[in-house]
């Protein structure tokens, strides 16, 4: 009897020990082995039968984190400032000239930050192109214009122009007829007693004749024609929203009239 009971201890060890290696080696058990005889380690039991559900939630969960930080830290701008001309502005140029503008203006929106944003268009007028085309560049090459990429960039040009956010122009003298020939502009004399110095005629003042002009060369960036003008109250606003429009317009005056009515410091000598 006590040897027949000590071979049945030998197999239930050898049949616990075989379970074991076969759960380290990830293999099917089968319903032969007994689960006493296994210590399950619930975190990876939990990871086996859920990981799928995990992975899934982990990847809204960041995507969510992601969203609510860029919605928290998002900048909104006071100004729009819009320029289109046949110059490109590097982006170190767009940024400095936008801080300057920063730096005149004030926190129209009220969240705690002063941000001008300058949207570029470079493209050229039909009469700009003919005057350009066959003319020879740097290289002594004759210079050609791209006309189906610069009609894309017009026609974006024109969506903005008569939208609802950028609302002070720089503009080429050729781009600023265009839109003056479209109605486009506010007179200046609503909003000057006088009119400016170096206006050009009643909706536009030669933006190198302006005083933060000459006073920034963060401001000589543009072309020597360009014209600063600002824009009617859209008729969009009635789609994009009336109230915020009419916000955004008000703004732009302000500092429309701050910028044409800039002074120079006290003690500030021009140079001639």
């Amino acid at each position: 009897m006590a040897e027949n009971e000590r071979n049945e201890r030998i197999e239930e060890i050898a049949e616990s020990n075989a379970a074991r290696r076969m759960r380290l080696r990830g293999e099917d058990m089968g319903e032969d082995v007994k689960t006493d005889d296994i210590r399950v380690n619930p975190v990876s039991n939990f990871w086996y039968h859920n990981k799928t559900a995990v992975i899934i939630i982990a990847v809204f969960a960041i995507m969510l984190a992601v969203g609510i930080t860029q919605f928290v830290t998002k900048s909104n701008p006071d100004i729009y400032v819009i320029y289109g001309g046949p110059e490109h502005l590097t982006a170190n140029e767009a940024k400095a000239f936008a801080g300057i503008l920063e730096n005149v203006g004030q926190d129209y929106n009220g969240d705690g930050k002063t941000l001008v944003q300058l949207n570029e268009f470079v493209f050229m007028t039909p009469e700009q192109v003919d005057e350009i085309t066959g003319t020879p560049d740097e290289n002594g090459l004759d210079v050609t214009v791209n006309l189906n990429d610069n009609l894309k960039i017009y026609q974006r040009f024109s969506n903005e122009i008569f939208g609802t956010e950028s609302i002070i122009c720089i503009l080429g003298e050729g781009q600023y007829n265009e839109v003056k020939d479209a109605g486009g502009f506010m007179p200046l004399s609503e909003l000057f007693d006088e009119i400016p110095e170096g206006a050009i005629d009643e909706f536009g003042v030669r933006f190198s004749e302006t005083k933060l002009y000459k006073y920034y060369s963060e401001a000589q960036v543009f072309p020597e024609d360009a014209v600063i003008a600002i824009r009617r109250p859209s008729t969009m606003s009635a789609i994009t929203g009336k109230k915020k429009a009419e916000e955004l317009h008000s703004y732009a005056r302000d500092m429309f009239v701050k910028i044409l009515s800039f002074e120079y410091p006290e003690g500030y000598v021009p140079a001639e």
